[in-house]
């Protein structure tokens, strides 16, 4: 997994008082490759009657507009960046009116530039780096609002690292019948699913069961932030075991790994090197670095060097979210969050925490049935069922299992709507 710096990698305020119609502004941002681009816009204005406003950003010179409802106040919106260096990001303010006598303007119009790591670049990154096309997966924009300071883990799996992804916003991934693999986030189900897609009654099942979840009741989270700090000034992260050799006209390229990991701001120096020896070229990485070493006309032995600022897990804190309620009723039942390499900051603990929380703190009885099944129905969809002999609710589905042995029979789990 790459890594990413400081999540307001860089910021940049615009300002634009008293906008009469609509403008066109540009601004020249120095992208970096992977990172999200969060544009947030504070819009301050006297609203005539019948008025609207709205920001229009384009990132393709204005070939397509990403449009941000204003008459709010505070919006965002979120962009992918695919490729490094200088890019020219076209913001428009559009004021439109219904009424031929009036001409809206705005007070002042404030908008913050920034890039930053979140959960949805980093699942993004793990997916192309799998080698999936950009239709082969979706994923939920809610992502974006889990940013992360330092996005690094060591050497896993893909999966893993999906896994790692889903864990740290409570949210679900999973591959749906049509080969998509789908990254939900924790409140797509509740926004998305509003309606039942299926009515269950006692015709459709051989059987039905309605077990309580008394034992995964939690009303008490607790979880262990892992912020990962630089170091203050740089230090030695590498150094040649042995002096390495080159000869005249001979290019050396070497791969080092660093004694610590992942470091930010790695640089390489030469050491003992003849004169004329340099560093033609370099590529660093968070778990080291690959150097070509190249000299016309002289030959010799050298030591590389390579220093940079390790980041360590410092200053760990514990958040703990409850509902008193809950614990009243149920007694105090705690639930310990893993350890989790994307929840640095406190912000984030807390918000992953009360998602948690709103899953778990109440009890609730979740279906089961052998029924004639619905091949339709996929995973996280919603349906109604009896929840007992007089009343009957709705479920999200957990699982769904459908065999054909010479006749058709099916299983069907779901968890209950609160």
């Amino acid at each position: 997994m790459a890594l990413y710096n400081e999540y307001l990698y860089g910021e940049a305020t615009y300002e634009y008082p008293l906008i009469l119609g609509s403008g066109t502004y540009t601004a020249t941002i120095n992208y970096i490759a992977g990172m999200t681009v969060l544009i947030s816009a504070n819009c301050v204005y006297t609203k005539p009657a019948n008025t609207t406003a709205y920001l229009e950003a384009s990132f393709d010179s204005g070939i397509t507009w990403a449009e941000f409802d204003c008459n709010t106040g505070t919006v965002q919106g979120f962009f992918d960046v695919e490729t490094d260096g200088n890019q020219d990001l076209l913001l428009k303010i559009v004021l439109e009116t219904s009424d031929p006598n009036l001409t809206p303007s705005i007070d002042s119009l404030s908008l913050t530039i920034s890039q930053m790591a979140t959960l949805y670049t980093i699942a993004k990154k793990v997916l192309k780096d799998k080698g999936l096309a950009g239709d082969q997966y979706w994923i939920d924009t809610e992502l974006h609002e889990y940013k992360i300071p330092y996005a690094w883990v060591d050497s896993k799996t893909h999966r893993e690292c999906l896994r790692l992804v889903a864990e740290a916003c409570a949210g679900q991934i999973y591959m749906s019948p049509e080969d998509i693999v789908r990254v939900e986030g924790p409140s797509y189900l509740e926004e998305q699913k509003l309606t039942s897609s299926q009515t269950i009654t006692t015709d459709d099942y051989v059987s039905k069961s309605n077990p309580a979840n008394y034992s995964g009741i939690a009303n008490y989270i607790e979880i262990i932030t892992q912020p990962l700090i630089p170091a203050t000034v740089a230090e030695e992260v590498y150094r040649s075991g042995e002096p390495e050799e080159i000869a005249i006209a001979q290019t050396k390229t070497l791969t080092v790994f660093y004694t610590k990991k992942p470091v930010i701001e790695a640089v390489a120096s030469l050491e003992g090197a003849p004169a004329g020896l340099i560093i033609s070229s370099e590529t660093y990485y968070a778990w080291g670095a690959v150097i070509t070493v190249s000299g016309a006309t002289v030959d010799g032995t050298f030591t590389l060097v390579v220093s940079g600022k390790p980041l360590e897990i410092k200053g760990t804190q514990k958040v703990i979210v409850q509902d008193e309620t809950s614990i009243r009723e149920n007694g105090k039942l705690i639930y310990k969050f893993p350890e989790n390499p994307f929840v640095q900051t406190v912000e984030m603990a807390e918000k992953l925490g009360e998602k948690i929380l709103a899953l778990s703190k109440d009890s609730r009885r979740d279906f089961e049935a052998n029924w004639r099944g619905n091949f339709a129905l996929e995973l996280g969809d919603r349906f109604t069922a009896p929840d007992s002999k007089t009343t009957v609710s709705d479920f999200w589905i957990t699982s769904q299992t459908i065999e054909f042995d010479g006749t058709l029979s099916a299983t069907i789990k779901g968890k209950k709507v609160l």
